[in-house]
């Protein structure tokens, strides 16, 4: 949360789509409610709750606090991970580290659709970071994403 924001702004429509979730573009704007502060954020919302339960502010809050929980638990377990890498000996030092976006819960109070909460993180410079997986399967590398129809 940027010190000098005292408004957000939110895109209606998703720039991305994954399988369980939409990604919206999100600022945060200062005093006037025009000038953007802060870096580039992306708000996150879930395709089951988008797609069933638009006005479950209940649904919405429950949904953002249990993503923020999984990627902050991801986050520590990614910088053990990294850890032990600098502990073994045999690692080469230009081996690439796991990195974990922070992320948090916005509770915007709208005048025209109440209250809502967003889950927020910063979004990604797609020119200095690499996209390993998608939430179907799919590997960086890959010719064709995998179809599980007949596992068991």
């Amino acid at each position: 949360h940027h010190e000098e924001a005292k408004h957000v702004a939110i895109h209606q429509h998703p720039f991305g789509e994954g399988k369980e979730r939409f990604a919206y573009r999100f600022y945060e704007l200062g005093q006037d409610g025009r000038s953007i502060v802060g870096k580039a954020l992306v708000a996150k919302e879930s395709r089951y709750i988008q797609e069933n339960n638009l006005g479950n502010e209940l649904a919405r809050k429950k949904y953002s606090q249990r993503f923020c929980r999984t990627q902050q638990l991801a986050k520590r377990i990614a910088n053990e991970f990294n850890a032990k890498l600098d502990w073994l000996h045999r690692v080469d030092d230009r081996t690439p580290r796991i990195e974990m976006l922070e992320c948090c819960i916005h509770e915007i109070d709208d005048i025209f659709i109440g209250k809502l909460s967003v889950l927020v993180e910063e979004r990604l410079d797609e020119s200095k970071w690499q996209k390993w997986n998608s939430n179907s399967g799919f590997v960086h590398g890959m010719k064709v994403k995998p179809t599980f129809e007949n596992c068991e």
